[in-house]
C-alpha cells in the first residue's frame, strides 16, 4: 500500500539536516503505524537510506525513499550532471516530470511529441528496473496520456502513481484542493477511464488534514507536498507536528 503523503524536500532540507529529518519523520511514522514517502535531493538519497538502516532497520518499513528526478540517459554517455535510471540505488523509485523538472506537459515549452517520447523512455527504463514511479502531470490531459502509455506497457499499477499538479500554485501555498477541485476530479476520471487500478494523487499548496479529506472525496488517493512538511509554517517549523496532524 502506497503512503498517502509524499514529501518533496526540494532544497529546503539538504546535507546533514537530511539525516535528522528522515530519522524524526520515520520515528513518528512508526509511532503512528503509518508510511510516508520522501524525495530528498539526489545527492542525499543514500545519506537518508543509511541513516535509517544504521539507526533502526525497522524504520525502513515506514519510509519510502524516491529519487527526485531521473533523465533519459544511458551509462556511457557524455551527459555531465544527468541522472541515469541505472544509477538509482537504495530507493523505492523516482518522482518524474515534476513541475520544477518538467519533461512533458500541455504548455510551452514542454508539449512536443519528442518531449513526450523522452518521458516514455524514462518510464520504460524505470519499469525495466522494477522501480515505483510518481508521475506528475500538469493537467488531466497529460494525466490521461501518461495513463495510456503506462497501460500499454502492461506494468503493475501498484508500481505507479499519477500526480495531478497545478503549476501556478506550486511553492505559493495556494491549495489545488481549494482552488482547482474540478481539475482533480477531471484527472481522476481521465485516469480511471484508462485503468481503474492506477492511483491518482494531487499536489500544490496542501497543508491541512481537511485538504486531504477533501482530496480523497474528489477521488485522489493521496498527495504531494513540500513546504507543509519541510518549513511547516502552520506549526512554527515543527515538521513532525505537521505530519502528525494528518495522522491523528
Amino acid at each position: 500500500m502506497w503512503p498517502s503523503v509524499i514529501i518533496n524536500l526540494k532544497q529546503h532540507i539538504v546535507g546533514e539536516r537530511v539525516k535528522e529529518y528522515v530519522l524524526r519523520v520515520a520515528q513518528a511514522a512508526k509511532k503512528h503505524q503509518q508510511k510516508v514517502a520522501i524525495c530528498p535531493a539526489i545527492a542525499d538519497v543514500d545519506k537518508a537510506f543509511f541513516t535509517l538502516k544504521h539507526s533502526d532497520e525497522t524504520l525502513c518499513e515506514h519510509v519510502w525513499l524516491f529519487a527526485p528526478k531521473v533523465d533519459d540517459v544511458a551509462p556511457g554517455e557524455n551527459k555531465t550532471g544527468a541522472v541515469a535510471v541505472e544509477s538509482i540505488m537504495h530507493t523505492q523509485g523516482a518522482m518524474i516530470n515534476h513541475f520544477e523538472t518538467r519533461i512533458y506537459g500541455q504548455s510551452e515549452p514542454h508539449k512536443s511529441g519528442a518531449q513526450f517520447q523522452t518521458l516514455c523512455n524514462i518510464i520504460k527504463k524505470c519499469t525495466a528496473k522494477n522501480l515505483k514511479m510518481v508521475l506528475c502531470a500538469d493537467n488531466h490531459v497529460t494525466a490521461e496520456k501518461i495513463a495510456r502509455y503506462v497501460s500499454e506497457l502492461e506494468m503493475d499499477p501498484e508500481n505507479v502513481v499519477i500526480a495531478i499538479e497545478w503549476d501556478a500554485f506550486i511553492g505559493k501555498r495556494i491549495s489545488i484542493v481549494k482552488e482547482k477541485p474540478d481539475e482533480i476530479e477531471r484527472a481522476v476520471q481521465a485516469v480511471k477511464k484508462v485503468n481503474p487500478h492506477i492511483r491518482v494523487y494531487c499536489g500544490a499548496g496542501i497543508e491541512t488534514k481537511e485538504d486531504l479529506v477533501k482530496a480523497k472525496k474528489l477521488g485522489a488517493s493521496g498527495f504531494l507536498a513540500a513546504t507543509a512538511f519541510t518549513k511547516a509554517p502552520l506549526f512554527g517549523g515543527d515538521y513532525v507536528m505537521a505530519l502528525e496532524s494528518f495522522w491523528k
